[in-house]
């Protein structure tokens, strides 16, 4: 199923923005998703590519609670990062575990890793790493 960034972000169990509050704060979607971040060990630039934001000083900002306002298609990423992360932690509960398969060479990704798509800059790697958890999971 082909998702389209141009519709609203969703994502499950959260009904919070995505978006830093006016505050400087960051939004609890946003601190889930750096937390995922560092448990796969994402560097900022890597975070930067999957969230296709422009280089890692916005990482920085977005730690600090600075980048107030992102992209839809930051959101969307974002998101779509988190789900892969859901999906994971319901068949692989312990951190480590997800993380080994995650960084498994897959012969169906091009002897690509799942982590490897993730860490992309492209969307489509996203999308595409998302749908080989769900059909890993079951969804």
């Amino acid at each position: 199923m082909a998702e389209n960034p141009e519709q609203p972000l969703v994502v499950p169990h959260q009904g919070v923005p995505v978006d830093a509050s006016s505050k400087g704060e960051l939004s609890i979607v946003a601190k889930v998703f750096l937390e995922i971040a560092d448990q796969w060990r994402l560097t900022p630039g890597e975070i930067a590519n999957t969230l296709g934001l422009d280089d890692s000083r916005e990482v920085t900002d977005l730690r600090a609670g600075h980048l107030k306002h992102m992209a839809r298609d930051t959101k969307y990423r974002m998101g779509v990062a988190l789900t892969i992360a859901e999906a994971l932690e319901g068949l692989l509960p312990m951190p480590t575990e997800q993380l080994d398969w995650l960084k498994q060479p897959r012969v169906r990704l091009g002897n690509k890793s799942v982590l490897d798509l993730i860490k992309g800059d492209s969307i489509e790697d996203l999308l595409r790493a998302r749908d080989f958890v769900y059909e890993f999971v079951g969804r």
